[in-house]
């Protein structure tokens, strides 16, 4: 037969083992976490065609570079600023394009916006390492 302090020491380290699960899962989650920068599934070398005014002109490589708060550096265009969605752009210098999976498109103008001038487009795929 079990004696009625057999069960009040089981209940006991019920708590016990209760109050260890709350700490410990307290403590799992309250652990501040890396942010993750969004950036960094850009980052790299890209081959890319090259148009002027919708005609082949040449290839080459060009490097995306995280730098700073949300911008990236690309050897073609310079500083821009990244959004999370993958686009890009410079309003002041008429450059705009965006990331789609591994590929980056790129689209440059000259002129006042609307107002014609001389479009160059650069269309490449990201290298493997």
């Amino acid at each position: 037969m079990k004696n009625i302090n057999d069960k009040k020491i089981s209940f006991k380290n019920k708590n016990i083992i209760f109050i260890l699960f709350l700490l410990t899962s307290t403590f799992i989650f309250s652990c501040e976490k890396e942010p993750v920068d969004y950036r960094e599934k850009w980052v790299g070398m890209y081959e890319y065609n090259k148009k002027y005014q919708d005609r082949p002109v040449g290839s080459g490589w060009l490097n995306v570079v995280a730098k700073g708060d949300s911008m990236i550096y690309i050897t073609v265009c310079g500083d821009l600023e990244a959004t999370v969605d993958g686009s890009f752009g410079r309003k002041e210098f008429s450059i705009k394009g965006y990331f789609k999976e591994d590929s980056i498109y790129i689209l440059c103008w000259d002129g006042p916006l609307g107002m014609g001038g001389f479009t160059r487009e650069f269309r490449g795929k990201k290298l493997k390492n």
